[in-house]
């Protein structure tokens, strides 16, 4: 091999290598960056999903506490009569499409009066919980209490579908 050849060869090889280096450089940066990016970006997603949840979350606890507070069902309660609370909250859930049911729960932990519609205008069997024992339902477990609470998502009992909700509760 002549001297013309290894030099040539010699700078081929030099050359290579420092491309090879250069991109492995430019890799290592750019994958940096590109990881960064989508850190930032899933972030902000959680960060904005976060937001939104919270917010439905205050919302459902708003409705919660309005109808909780509402004059006809402290005197219902009062009075022990159920008479027309059904009705009332057949209202709410009419105007709040993620609501699959309320329930009245009395002093001592019993169901109190339900709706009886859904969201859809759809028949809720809600009648065949009244006078049950609500604490026999471990999703309940921690939710009475003197402030508004709302439970992790779980399967639900009330619904002949059995799907996931959660359940919100207000003094």
């Amino acid at each position: 091999m002549g001297l013309v050849q290894k030099l040539t060869l010699t700078i081929v090889t030099l050359t290579l290598s420092i491309i090879l280096a250069i991109s492995v450089f430019a890799y290592s940066i750019t994958s940096k960056a590109l990881h960064k990016n989508v850190y930032q970006q899933i972030t902000g997603t959680l960060e904005l999903v976060t937001g939104i949840i919270d917010e439905y979350n205050e919302k459902m606890l708003s409705i919660s506490s309005l109808k909780a507070q509402n004059r006809e069902v402290k005197r219902a309660l009062d009075k022990g009569i159920n008479r027309g609370i059904a009705q009332s909250l057949n209202d709410t859930i009419r105007t709040h499409s993620f609501v699959n049911y309320m329930f009245v729960i009395d002093n001592e932990g019993y169901v109190f009066s339900t709706s009886t519609i859904t969201h859809q205008g759809e028949k809720y069997n809600g009648e065949k919980w009244l006078y049950s024992k609500i604490e026999n339902y471990p999703m309940f477990n921690g939710l009475f209490t003197n402030v508004s609470n709302i439970s992790k998502p779980n399967s639900d009992p009330f619904l002949s579908d059995l799907k996931t909700s959660q359940w919100i509760t207000s003094l």
